[in-house]
């Protein structure tokens, strides 16, 4: 099942750091409770949105991630 998953992030420049915010956001929303039910695996694909008329914009490959993959993902 497809679900997906948005967040806003302020206008400004997208660094490292406040990737590894999101995603530590993204572990605790939903990958947590996923694992809490069994012990799944998540397939991920981080994207961006530009505010002009580049659209949606890949920032890496579909992962295939545990939950003990978090740092690895990031």
């Amino acid at each position: 099942m497809l679900k997906l998953k948005s967040y806003q992030i302020p206008n400004s420049i997208l660094t490292n750091k406040m990737l590894e915010v999101y995603i530590t956001n993204f572990w605790l929303d939903t990958f947590t409770k996923l694992v809490a039910k069994s012990n799944k695996h998540l397939l991920l694909m981080c994207k961006v949105q530009f505010a002009d008329s580049l659209g949606y914009r890949t920032l890496g490959q579909l992962r295939r991630v545990n939950f003990n993959d978090k740092k690895l993902f990031i």
